[in-house]
Formats: C-alpha cells, sequence, structure tokens
C-alpha cells in the first residue's frame, strides 16, 4: 500500500475522534516523545479531547516540548473511554511496558473497540495489532511519518509543530550523523528550520546534556569495552553498582556516546536492570541487520539500532561482554 494511501487513511481516522489517546514506549526518547507531542498538539487544534501515555515519566530535559504536560505515566488512563488510540513509534504493544493493554486496549463500551493506529518506521513491526498502519522502515524516524501525514493532509506545521518533529528527527539520528541519518532526514530537518523550530531546544537538547553522575557511568562503561577481532564488536556493560540510587536512567544515550567515539562495525551495550533481567542496545554503522538479531531475543528496532531484554545475568568473556540467560527448570 502506498505511503500516501496510509498517511490519508491515519489522517481521517484521527479527524473522527472525540477522545484520543497517544501511546509511546517505555524509555521514551527524541522520537517517541516528539512523535507524541506532535500528535497531541494537533489534536488540542482540532477540539479533540487527548492524553499521551508513557510508562516511564519524560525526562526534564524534554520539557521544552509543547503538551509535555498532558503525558502521563497512570496506567489508569486506559480506563477514561478513549475512542481512538494511536501507538507512536512502537514495534509493538509490549514495548508499551505496561502487561494490562500487551493484548489490545480497553473497550470504550461493551461493543466498542477504540480505533487503534500505528505510526512507526521499525522494520519488526507487522502492524498487526492496529486498525490503521503508517509503517515505512525507510523512514529515518516516526517523526518523519508524523510530518508526512500532516503535509499530505494539508497540515499547516507551524513553530511548535516543527520543534517536536525536530526533536524527533535529531533523537533518532543522533542528529543526522548516525546511519539513519538518509536525505529525506536532512530535508525535514531543513524545512523544520525553516518553519521556525526551537532548535536551540530541540537539538542543543542532545548536546552538553550529560549530567557529571551521567558522564562518570560514560567512563566506566568505556572503561569496560572489549572489542571482539572476529567479529568486530564492540560490547560493555552497565551494572546495577553503577547506579546505586536506581537511577539507572543515566545509562540511556550510553549506545550512542561509545558510537561516537570509536570505530566499531557493531556496538553492543548491555544494562542489568532493578527487576533482574538484561537490556542490550545494538549500533552498527556497516551492513549487520542488528534487528533480526534483537527480534531473536524477543526485542526489535531497526537494522542499524534495536534493542532486547532478557532475563539472565551479564558475564565477561575474553573478548566481550554476553549474557547467560537463565534456563527454566525442567520437570521429571
Amino acid at each position: 500500500m502506498e505511503i500516501s494511501h496510509c498517511y490519508r487513511r491515519a489522517f481521517r481516522a484521527m479527524g473522527r475522534a472525540k477522545r484520543l489517546l497517544a501511546v509511546c514506549h517505555r524509555r521514551p526518547d527524541g522520537d517517541a516523545l516528539g512523535s507524541t507531542a506532535a500528535v497531541l498538539l494537533w489534536c488540542r487544534r482540532q477540539g479533540i479531547a487527548a492524553k499521551a501515555f508513557c510508562l516511564d515519566p519524560i525526562p526534564p530535559s524534554f520539557g521544552f516540548l509543547p503538551e509535555s504536560e498532558r503525558f502521563t505515566s497512570d496506567p489508569a488512563v486506559f480506563g477514561e473511554g478513549w475512542d481512538t488510540v494511536v501507538v507512536l513509534d512502537c514495534g509493538d504493544l509490549q514495548r508499551i511496558g505496561h502487561p494490562g493493554v500487551a493484548g489490545g486496549f480497553p473497550s470504550v463500551g461493551p461493543h466498542q473497540p477504540p480505533t487503534v493506529i500505528a505510526v512507526d518506521h521499525h522494520c519488526t513491526n507487522d502492524g498487526r495489532y492496529a486498525d490503521v498502519s503508517v509503517i515505512d522502515p525507510q523512514a529515518s524516524s516516526t517523526a518523519e511519518l508524523v510530518l508526512g501525514m500532516f503535509r499530505e493532509n494539508g497540515v499547516t506545521v507551524d513553530c511548535d509543530l516543527a520543534t517536536c518533529l525536530l526533536a524527533g528527527v535529531a533523537g533518532d539520528t543522533d542528529m543526522l550523523t548516525n546511519p539513519a541519518a538518509c536525505r529525506s532526514a536532512f530535508r525535514m530537518a531543513s524545512e523544520l528550520l525553516s518553519e521556525g523550530a526551537d532548535w536551540r531546544s530541540a537539538i542543543g537538547l542532545f548536546v552538553r546534556n550529560r549530567s557529571i553522575p551521567s558522564l562518570r557511568l560514560v567512563g566506566r562503561a568505556m572503561a569496560r569495552l572489549k572489542v571482539d577481532p572476529q567479529t568486530g564488536v564492540a560490547s560493555t556493560a552497565v551494572f546495577r553498582s553503577d547506579c546505586p540510587d536506581g537511577s539507572d536512567f543515566l545509562a540511556d544515550g550510553l549506545v550512542d556516546a561509545i558510537g561516537g567515539a570509536m570505530d566499531a562495525e557493531v556496538i553492543l551495550v548491555l544494562k542489568e536492570r532493578a527487576d533482574g533481567t538484561v537490556s542490550g542496545s545494538f549500533r552498527t554503522v556497516g551492513e549487520a541487520d542488528t534487528a533480526s538479531v534483537a527480534q531473536r531475543l524477543g526485542g526489535g528496532g531497526h537494522r542499524k539500532a534495536s534493542g532486547f531484554t532478557v532475563t539472565g545475568r551479564i558475564v565477561e568473556r575474553e573478548h566481550g561482554w554476553t549474557v547467560e540467560r537463565e534456563v527454566a527448570p525442567q520437570d521429571h
């Protein structure tokens, strides 16, 4: 199906909404938050009652985004009778992080399930959970697809909308420096800047934005780096003891920080979580398909940037770090 047709279908479905809930993935990044904020802003201008759900609170550094005050982390919001749900930047419903919606969203009434719209650029997203899908793995970001939908349907992109969407494309392309920074991403950034996007906030967010504890964590992760000479994979580990106050959000963006400082085919950052799981983040500047590896581990993402979460523990090897996964005991 042509993407322009998908844009029109999704936009019509959003326009019919009376109460719309926008949802993005947990541990949000610039693309998830910028795209979601743009949808909220459009809803407010159309007179559509709308809120956004993100399981993890918005980092204070994203407070410049218009509509940021309409995000909630309270799962009770799903019971407020939304007739339309827009899921942004989520390869599947598991990425939302709330088990109550992993199988779908609550009905408005006994026989009125909400219309679910998926807007995403992850290659592992098949759109099966949605009634209407706008999915394009070739897009630099979900923000690019939201902009495409607005442009296709004649929405005026003013400075506030442009700021939201610039935060999205800057976040997923690491300020137009990583492999996702395709020609369309540069063109999009140029258009948004010409519309008056607050580039000092949207782009400056990703420069000089690390606290002293975060910089110390980068140093510890760098000190643990190992490179496998056969595979070219550079890996490191972050342990719970590195974040003694539970602030494991400090590790967010660590894989990009390392990728910007060294030349490696594939970079893997493993992080211990408080719930006993280990999350992994892949990045590559080469031709390796990291999404297929992440998908085999229950995760997903893009060919050049992906992630996964498994139950197990981090183990150090001679040429790298790996996860020793837990094996369920067999019945005898």
